[in-house]
């Protein structure tokens, strides 16, 4: 039996921990957080005109 290593890994915008290993092909497949669908990229800022 193998045994099982958790490897924190937080998305930056939401702040939600997955395993390291997990994210990866959720992210390819959705391009959002698994929990509350949020993007993992941050939003622009936006420029005064």
């Amino acid at each position: 039996m193998r045994s099982y290593v958790w490897r924190p890994w937080m998305m930056p915008e939401c702040r939600h921990f997955f395993n390291l290993v997990c994210p990866d092909a959720w992210l390819k497949l959705n391009g959002s957080c698994s929990v509350c669908r949020n993007s993992p990229l941050p939003e622009p800022l936006s420029t005064p005109l």
